[in-house]
């Protein structure tokens, strides 16, 4: 999945048309781009819509619900720029502020289950109006599109984080044991996204299989969704461990220059600014 090194909320992992559109975005990298990402889904739902060859009625149910979880995305994106500036706020302090990592975390937690929420409704809703042929055609569709991060693809994102923290942490003075700190921390939290690659796998099969199903069980999609946010729990573990070893790893001015640097680098992802 292209930049999926960054640590983000994941969709839940369920099945049909929305799943379908999120798939393509996270093949596309539209991570940062609200607009970019929606113009993406809309085409990309109508294009899966055509292959069903969907009646008007489908379509709108479709695409209210595209709607539903693009507007979720949209409300939550808007507050994940303000936490990051937040967290880099956190990071240049002498002591960490647990209190307020904590509250990050919640937030952030809180976050992946209201954009999970929305899937769920929009997958509900879409299920019922489906004939079961087309719920098999779509959940066939998503199957053999979903993004999947192979043993070469995690080693090509270690590749390329491991290069570009380098050459940051060049930038601002590091020396050889801080560089390899920070690289094992980085290599930490991708690993993690690694090891947990065949659970995601197996949880997407299941739920394609529960919207190709006459009926959904709705006990089932409960325990998917636990398994979600037990993998979220994990992934935000490991990158609070990562901020932790970072932050211990590099003196008060170097913390500065990088989040100067970050700040420099990537103006819209912190603050919206172009």
């Amino acid at each position: 999945m292209k930049r999926s090194g960054k640590i983000t909320a994941v969709l839940l992992g369920a099945g049909a048309l929305v799943l379908a559109g999120g798939v393509a975005l996270a093949g596309h990298g539209h991570h940062h781009d609200p607009a970019a990402m929606r113009q993406h889904a809309i085409a990309h739902v109508a294009a899966m819509l055509d292959v069903l060859e969907a009646t008007p009625a489908q379509r709108k149910i479709a695409e209210q619900g595209r709607d539903r979880v693009l507007g979720a995305i949209a409300k939550e994106h808007g507050d994940k720029r303000a936490d990051l500036g937040r967290a880099l706020e956190i990071f240049t302090a002498d002591k960490l502020d647990r209190g307020a990592l904590g509250a990050l975390r919640k937030k952030h937690e809180a976050s992946a289950l209201r954009i999970g929420d929305a899937v769920v409704a929009s997958v509900l809703e879409l299920h019922a109006v489906l004939t079961p042929a087309q719920r098999k055609a779509l959940a066939l569709q998503v199957a053999e599109n979903r993004p999947r991060l192979t043993a070469m693809k995690l080693a090509t994102m270690k590749h390329l984080a491991s290069a570009r923290a380098d050459e940051a942490l060049r930038s601002i003075g590091a020396g050889e044991p801080q560089r390899f700190a920070v690289q094992a921390a980085i290599e930490h939290v991708l690993d993690t996204a690694g090891h947990q690659e065949p659970q995601r796998a197996a949880q997407i099969d299941r739920a394609l299989a529960l919207f190709s199903a006459d009926r959904i069980d709705r006990a089932q999609v409960d325990k998917l969704r636990a398994a979600h946010d037990l993998a979220l729990h994990r992934m935000i573990d490991a990158a609070e461990l990562a901020f932790d070893n970072i932050h211990e790893a590099l003196p008060a001015a170097q913390r500065k220059a990088l989040v100067a640097l970050v700040k420099a680098r990537h103006p819209m992802v912190v603050d919206g600014k172009r």
